[in-house]
């Protein structure tokens, strides 16, 4: 945790006010049904219309609190998770250029793309959750636990035996998904490994390329002189080509579209 603090300080208002005005939000949601429930058998019930006036002004009033809590939560936990993961990337990408050969040969590119973006974006949504419902998931358990005792204890025995049931499926969710997102990360590895190999080839096949290009598009006053100048620059650019490193995904394919400039160049 103490290599964290120094991302967490500059924003730490944010952190604290985030969980904080969820709270809100919870105590809102917790009391709505004890003040509907009041409505009924005291209101409705007994024909009371300025009971249900009064009681729905507080419903009203609640109901405000828990949108100011629930867009303020929201907004301070963005902003403590997003600029706590904005200074992680820019420490990481310096780290990064400080690696040696032998570090980076360790690495592949792939690695490394994915660690400046996907993880560092895992780590912003696992944040931004985490601050939406480390107050809320608590105080939501609890206070409804007490409400539901408090309306109806028999009825609240339920809650006390899903708890188990669900504690053990959300556990077994876990254990399966655990491994398979580690190879989803591998995978991801791979495809941001081979998208960059595609890059870099096409922009070497390009460059190797253009003088075919530029001789095709010349000057055509000398017919026999203009198609020297192309039979030229095809042999030149069959030359080019066999020598580009393909990618491994295009080696059966790669010689088959190379040998095709032949002919170009057999006359």
């Amino acid at each position: 945790m103490k290599r964290y603090r120094k991302y967490i300080k500059p924003y730490l208002g944010a952190f604290i006010l985030g969980p904080l005005l969820m709270l809100t939000e919870v105590a809102g949601e917790i009391m709505l049904p004890k003040l509907m429930s009041m409505i009924i058998n005291n209101g409705v019930a007994q024909r009371n219309v300025q009971y249900i006036l009064s009681v729905g002004g507080l419903m009203i009033l609640a109901t405000l609190i828990m949108a100011i809590g629930g867009i303020g939560g929201a907004y301070f936990s963005v902003k403590a998770a997003v600029s706590f993961t904005s200074d992680l990337r820019d420490d990481l990408f310096s780290k990064v250029q400080e690696f040696s050969f032998k570090n980076i040969d360790s690495y592949s590119t792939g690695s490394l793309v994915t660690r400046l973006t996907n993880d560092i974006q895992q780590i912003q949504n696992v944040l931004m959750m985490g601050l939406r419902m480390a107050m809320r998931a608590p105080g939501m358990f609890i206070g409804a636990l007490i409400m539901a005792f408090m309306m109806n204890a028999r009825l609240a025995v339920v809650i006390l035996v899903v708890i188990p049931l669900l504690t053990a499926a959300i556990a077994v969710i876990l254990k399966t998904a655990f491994p398979r997102f580690t190879a989803m990360q591998k995978k991801l590895d791979q495809l941001n490994s081979g998208i960059q190999e595609a890059l870099t080839f096409y922009t070497a096949q390009y460059d190797a390329l253009q003088p075919l290009v530029t001789a095709t598009v010349g000057d055509r006053s000398d017919e026999q002189a203009y198609l020297i100048s192309v039979y030229e620059a095809a042999g030149n650019v069959k030359t080019a080509l066999s020598t580009l490193d393909t990618p491994e995904w295009l080696n059966d394919l790669w010689p088959k579209y190379v040998a095709n400039l032949d002919v170009m160049t057999k006359y």
